[in-house]
């Protein structure tokens, strides 16, 4: 929020809004991931997988809403890019949009805050659980390296799908369109969760890597056809989003305790934001 009252007209301001804005994003991105799965797995034990559909298919649904918003409050012409940059009368709308959606997202929180409640924890039989450290376990860095791999792909579409397909299709609502029903198709993640409350993770995981590979493969000879183009990105984004709905549940089933499984994810989560790093250098 103190991030969009800078607006980056020179360089330091620049460079003080990139640090404001990426660092707090971040860091509070983290926390609505990890808390709300913390509290809801303790209320729901037996259906983890369910669970992280529904919360983080929340993501797909708001940036579906803050998409078009997004573009009434920035491009309401519809202007068209050159060279991926638009002109003045566009971008002189973005700090402003910041601080509405600043105030709205504000709003937001704290009437969540006004819902959050007390848990009654049960008490627990105590066990002699011996526990080797996180960090020390191989199967939490295959882990890591599956999923920082596979996600590269989605955070790549889902960040130039854009800047992408406006050099072969001159009409930016329709882009903006297809980031909006990928968005919900990313919003369906939960359809994810409930394949992998009835199978196993490496056949659902393996599932959707295949998939995404396929749309993958095809994407950049499809943007001549721009129905098909938005179909694919769609497809990828409905991939990427099942990579963050069975993580968390896969760590909570697959350590020790769903405690030290919702520990493992909270240090896993870091894989993504390095994908997309690395996607951003590529």
């Amino acid at each position: 929020m103190l991030a969009s009252f800078i607006e980056p007209i020179s360089e330091a301001a620049f460079y003080k809004f990139v640090i404001l804005f990426g660092g707090s994003f971040g860091i509070c991105n983290g926390l609505c991931y990890i808390v709300p799965l913390r509290i809801c797995y303790e209320y729901f034990p037996d259906a983890k997988g369910f669970v992280s559909g529904v919360i983080i298919g929340g993501f797909g649904l708001g940036s579906f809403l803050f998409g078009f918003i997004s573009t009434m409050l920035i491009n309401p012409e519809n202007r068209t890019s050159t060279d991926g940059v638009y002109d003045e009368s566009v971008t002189k709308n973005v700090p402003l949009a910041l601080r509405i959606f600043a105030a709205i997202w504000g709003s937001i929180a704290l009437i969540a805050i006004n819902f959050l409640y007390p848990i009654q924890k049960v008490e627990k039989a105590s066990n002699n659980i011996i526990s080797t450290p996180i960090l020390h376990q191989t199967k939490f860095w295959l882990l890591y390296a599956m999923n920082f791999s596979s996600v590269f792909l989605g955070y790549i579409v889902v960040s130039n799908y854009k800047v992408y397909g406006s050099q072969y299709i001159s009409d930016d609502l329709f882009l903006t369109a297809v980031g909006s029903i990928a968005c919900v198709l990313g919003s369906l993640r939960f359809l994810w969760s409930l394949v992998l409350d009835r199978s196993t993770y490496s056949k659902v995981y393996g599932s959707l890597v295949l998939l995404q590979l396929v749309c993958g493969s095809m994407i950049t000879h499809s943007v001549n056809n721009p129905e098909f183009y938005g179909l694919l990105v769609s497809l990828i984004v409905f991939c990427e989003g099942g990579h963050f709905v069975m993580l968390p549940a896969h760590c909570a089933s697959v350590f020790e305790t769903a405690e030290i499984g919702l520990r493992a994810f909270g240090y896993m989560f870091s894989c993504f934001g390095t994908s997309c790093l690395c996607g951003v250098l590529v």
